[in-house]
């Protein structure tokens, strides 16, 4: 059970971060949707806590006053007549919550000696009574003095790691260096030359200087390798960045039976770039006898019905695209009722998915409805409902849900 739960509206949540901050300060317990434990929902965490917390701090802006779920919270906290309102904008209050006095912050900096803040935490106090005195403070300071002596420790290992692995390969650099002056006296001793001139006196000279800058080199060499494989060079890093991880298929969705057309790939990078992708394409269509694909993307409508195709590229599967395929003698409205009932069918599942929390594939069954029927009402509705329940979701328990 905390002390305070504050509603605010998601888009604010760096202007919120600031006041958490302050009020922890105080030794008061705060609970904010960034509290959500994992393995549970927003639904059961955000119940939980505004039924059994102790104060509700409801944070008008701009973009709250037209938040259903903050108004949603404002009202179970009114309810409980347990509501401090507080203004980081100079808004009016939603209706029926005017007649509550707030606390104006909207000029406050995060001071936490501002007469606003002082304010503010006498309202707080007059519910949930005098200001906790012990604020663990030395405690937090002390971890921070920890973790960043174990970091200095850390760096002060690896800048010794380095320096092992620059004399190591200095190290072999004169090793290979001397191996090379060796080899090249040995070659000299068998040459037919005149037998009074030493090996040391034809090495020496301009053959000795090169031999040197030679040696120099592959120091240089080797220090570079060195470097490259500590720090993890390579690019690695850029490689996984563009990295595609969806793809999504362009082509016409209706067909006359006989026509053939061409479907193209689009891929999407991690981040957020695009591409067309043509070679190493698995096609699959889920009905060969309504509609064949080949391997480059050609497709041919066989007889009337409907069929999925999808593609593979390293592992990734692209959404389906439903293709009708309509004959020539087959009359008007039996097409109509046959999209009506597969439109039917999606939504259906569409809703199986919804409930179970499954957003993503309830959103891609009702793009499959509405690629057979654009202008369905009825499955625009379900993908606005859909995708505001998955956009709350993803607010709340702050996962990386595609609402899509």
């Amino acid at each position: 059970m905390s002390d305070i739960f504050i509603s605010y509206a998601s888009e604010e949540r760096d202007r919120v971060l600031p006041l958490v901050n302050a009020l922890e300060k105080t030794g008061w317990s705060v609970f904010w949707d960034r509290t959500i434990p994992a393995g549970k929902t927003w639904r059961q965490v955000i119940g939980s806590e505004i039924r059994a917390c102790r104060s509700v701090l409801v944070v008008w802006t701009k973009h709250s006053i037209t938040s259903e779920w903050v108004l949603e919270e404002a009202e179970t906290g009114k309810r409980r007549g347990i509501l401090i309102p507080v203004l980081l904008d100079n808004v009016e209050p939603p209706f029926g919550f005017g007649n509550i006095q707030a606390a104006n912050l909207a000029a406050w900096k995060g001071e936490t000696s501002s007469r606003a803040f002082t304010h503010l935490i006498a309202d707080i106090a007059t519910i949930l009574g005098p200001v906790p005195t012990a604020v663990k403070e030395p405690a937090r300071r002390r971890r921070l003095d920890v973790e960043a002596q174990r970091k200095a420790e850390e760096e002060h290992l690896r800048q010794q790691e380095r320096q092992r692995s620059e004399v190591e390969a200095q190290r072999r650099a004169e090793e290979e260096n001397q191996r090379q002056i060796e080899r090249e006296a040995d070659r000299e001793r068998i040459r037919p030359t005149r037998q009074d001139v030493s090996v040391r006196e034809r090495v020496g000279g301009s053959d000795r200087r090169r031999l040197y800058a030679g040696g120099a080199v592959a120091i240089a060499i080797g220090v570079a390798i060195v470097a490259l494989w500590f720090f993890g060079a390579f690019g690695t890093k850029e490689a996984d960045m563009k990295k595609i991880v969806s793809l999504g298929i362009q082509g016409k969705r209706q067909l006359n039976v006989g026509e053939k057309g061409v479907l193209r790939v689009g891929g999407r990078f991690s981040d957020g770039g695009e591409i067309n992708v043509t070679k190493n394409l698995d096609w699959q269509s889920s009905d060969d006898s309504v509609v064949a694909v080949s391997r480059d993307g050609q497709v041919e409508a066989r007889k009337d019905g409907f069929a999925d195709i999808t593609v593979r590229y390293e592992g990734i599967a692209s959404p389906p695209l439903t293709v009708v395929v309509r004959g020539e003698s087959r009359p008007p409205e039996a097409d109509a009722a046959q999209v009506a009932t597969k439109v039917q069918e999606h939504i259906k599942t569409a809703g199986s998915y919804r409930d179970r929390g499954e957003y993503s594939t309830a959103l891609a069954e009702l793009v499959k409805a509405k690629s057979l029927d654009p202008a369905n009402k009825a499955v625009q509705a379900e993908l606005e409902s859909t995708r505001t329940a998955c956009l709350a979701e993803q607010r709340i328990v702050l996962t990386s849900l595609r609402c899509e």
